[in-house]
């Protein structure tokens, strides 16, 4: 899943959404190294290979899904003070999900590494605890190629029929 290319970093303050300033950075290398599941969640594991210029640069996990690409706040971490940066980020993943996608991005349209995501329906009513299924996928699948809509607060899914601790 390694995405091997020259280690380039230049900052550029991309404009807020939802109040959520992103301070990118065009970082090219890094990889997703496994994706730890756990009961109903998903956390991605890897190394980003850039680190701090002093710009307050970051990077995080965008959601890709058929109609929409984003990326929630949490899943957004600062570099570290050397190269390479590893991170470790996680959400659950609803039954029923359909299939989307998450990438590991460093700019609007800066994609390191992505993998495919999707967790069925139980086959029955009684059955419960699908599987969540996930694969890699290449950083050019046209499904990934668009880039990041928007950064949005994690919502309180008590509050909200969303599942903002959802990916």
């Amino acid at each position: 899943m390694a995405l091997i290319a020259a280690v380039a970093m230049t900052a550029t303050a991309a404009p807020a959404v939802a109040g959520i300033k992103w301070v990118t950075a065009d970082c090219f290398s890094g990889t997703i190294d496994s994706a730890v599941i756990a009961s109903s969640g998903l956390s991605l594991e890897g190394r980003v290979g850039c680190a701090e210029t002093g710009t307050g640069g970051s990077f995080g996990v965008a959601h890709y899904y058929s109609d929409a690409v984003g990326m929630y706040q949490s899943t957004m971490r600062s570099y570290g003070p050397a190269a390479p940066t590893t991170f470790s980020i996680g959400k659950d993943v609803r039954e029923g999900t359909s299939s989307f996608a998450l990438c590991v991005v460093t700019g609007h349209s800066a994609r390191i590494a992505c993998v495919s995501v999707a967790r069925p329906r139980p086959a029955s009513t009684t059955q419960s605890g699908s599987p969540i299924v996930v694969t890699p996928m290449a950083t050019d699948d046209p499904y990934v190629t668009r880039p990041v809509q928007g950064i949005g607060p994690d919502l309180d899914s008590g509050s909200s029929p969303a599942c903002g601790h959802c990916w």
